[in-house]
């Protein structure tokens, strides 16, 4: 994840900041976490007045906790609070963002969520459908996916995924 953001002299004499990139917990960890990680930092020289672009590349290891079962480090997936400041009392700026999941995984995901779910075992065939494309390489079943996280509305007025998942897009 790449977090970037400008720094600004304010003052009247040149000056060094050090921006820190703090990484919250998930609402649900999996193991407990700090509730906000030094993820990254940069020092900045700045003439008075004087604004600079700043970008700084969160490592993995950011979203990743020690997995005593699995003997390896494991992601902590889910929305993450990710903070900015000059430490971590003095917090400027925050958002919200997450770690994208590798293609497959997320699809893992996604069947779990539908199976046995949803107008009968269309679902899940087309969750298969899209993790043989990730398998081969392709890409055009990932765009029809969506179809999955969206729902429409049937002839009939009513929310109806099938329906939706049939049309295509204008």
């Amino acid at each position: 994840m790449t977090v970037a953001f400008d720094v600004t002299n304010s003052g009247t004499v040149q000056g060094d900041e050090v921006p820190q990139v703090y990484v919250g917990s998930t609402a649900l960890p999996p193991v407990p976490l700090a509730v906000r990680a030094l993820a990254g930092f940069e020092r900045v020289s700045l003439a008075p007045g004087q604004t600079k672009h700043v970008t700084i590349e969160l490592a993995p290891r950011a979203f990743q906790y020690w997995s005593v079962a699995a003997h390896d480090w494991a992601t902590a997936w889910g929305d993450r609070r990710i903070v900015v400041g000059s430490s971590s009392r003095d917090i400027r700026l925050s958002t919200i963002d997450a770690p994208l999941k590798p293609a497959a995984e997320e699809v893992l995901d996604l069947l779990a969520a539908v199976q046995n779910v949803g107008p009968g075992s269309g679902l899940e065939t087309k969750v298969q459908d899209i993790q043989a494309a990730i398998a081969a390489g392709t890409s055009e079943p990932l765009r029809r996916a969506r179809c999955l996280q969206e729902p429409g509305e049937g002839a009939d007025g009513q929310e109806d995924l099938r329906d939706y998942c049939g049309r295509t897009a204008a």
